[in-house]
């Protein structure tokens, strides 16, 4: 079944191409740092599991291990509990299953660990993926969900990663809040964790948060900046929040002059609604109305911009423009973070 805006860049839609990488191989840390290799058997089992986008393999044996592909960890759940360090080598997948907590560091997000909530990660597929919904980890549904009359409409952010947070609101704030998304630079994330939103004054008028109901416009690197790794991978990130229906304003229409040159999101009928303002002249956190639920993070092997759905991105500046103050590490050598 051909999805809106799939093309070459399958992992972008969530759609993960199955088999072994031959030239990958699977080692564990022990107690004095070094690192171990994995018997052929067990390797075999973690670069299935890594390709078919997994979260947990049982190697079993008499201790028991159980491997983490998205904490990249190693357990002894059969006695001591102990946990080692897990690392893949060799050649990197083009169908890359998804980004895990270690690329954080890529788009410059250092969020301190008390911070995550691992249990609740996803890794949001399209509804066809071979194993969608067969446990809670790849997740995939159809059309709209809504919550409470007066909830935004939450679509499927299919081919994104959720590295979810710690909340503090309770059930009444759940079922009157909807989940919205701020694109912003990967270093003002842990800053926005821990101490809240900043509200700023932009053009229309008053000082306020932006939100918007679809990651896609999210995902545009006005917002979400791009990184590119050192391996030639493209990351970004998305904050995913839960907010009070009642303290937001809808701003009809966009801002990134798409007008009626593309429709920026088949989720949502036309460009209209796509942006929404929470305005307040304070630093904005849960207790007011805004909670920070989750990092969506996506991994592209080519330039995003690459991607038919991100067509309508140069309806507000040229290719050029977006890469020279948008991207980070486009032009790098390894090892250099600088922004190009």
């Amino acid at each position: 079944m051909q999805h809106p805006g799939q093309d070459a860049l399958v992992l972008q839609m969530g759609r993960l191409q199955v088999g072994a990488d031959a030239g990958a191989s699977w080692e564990w840390q022990d107690d004095r740092s070094k690192w171990r290799t994995y018997d052929k058997a067990s390797a075999a089992k973690l670069e299935r599991g890594y390709q078919a986008a997994v979260q947990n393999v049982e190697l079993g044996g008499r201790h028991g291990w159980h491997v983490n592909l998205a904490s990249m960890q190693q357990t002894n759940t059969a006695a001591t509990g102990t946990t080692r360090a897990v690392r893949r080598r060799g050649p990197t997948s083009k169908a890359l299953p998804y980004p895990v907590r270690r690329d954080l560091l890529i788009c410059d997000v250092v969020c301190a660990s008390e911070h995550f909530a691992p249990a609740f990660d996803r890794f949001y597929v399209t509804p066809d993926h071979p194993r969608a919904n067969q446990d809670s980890w790849l997740t995939s549904w159809r059309g709209r969900l809504a919550g409470r009359s007066g909830s935004r409409s939450y679509f499927c952010p299919s081919g994104w990663r959720r590295f979810s947070l710690n909340t503090d609101i309770d059930t009444e704030f759940f079922k009157d809040s909807s989940i919205m998304y701020h694109g912003t630079a990967g270093k003002n994330v842990e800053p926005i964790v821990r101490g809240g939103f900043k509200p700023r004054l932009c053009q229309h008028g008053a000082k306020a948060v932006y939100l918007t109901p679809s990651i896609r416009y999210a995902a545009h690197p006005r917002y979400a900046h791009v990184y590119k790794a050192a391996d030639g991978r493209y990351f970004q990130i998305v904050l995913e929040v839960r907010v009070v229906n009642k303290y937001l304003t809808s701003f009809k229409g966009e801002t990134m002059q798409v007008y009626d040159k593309f429709q920026i999101d088949p989720n949502f009928a036309g460009n209209d609604g796509m942006e929404f303002l929470f305005k307040s002249n304070a630093v904005v956190e849960a207790d007011d109305g805004i909670a920070v639920t989750g990092i969506m993070m996506r991994v592209c092997p080519n330039d995003p911009l690459q991607i038919s759905e991100s067509a309508w991105w140069t309806c507000w500046r040229t290719k050029e423009f977006l890469h020279e103050h948008y991207y980070t590490g486009l032009r790098d050598q390894p090892g250099d973070r600088r922004k190009m």
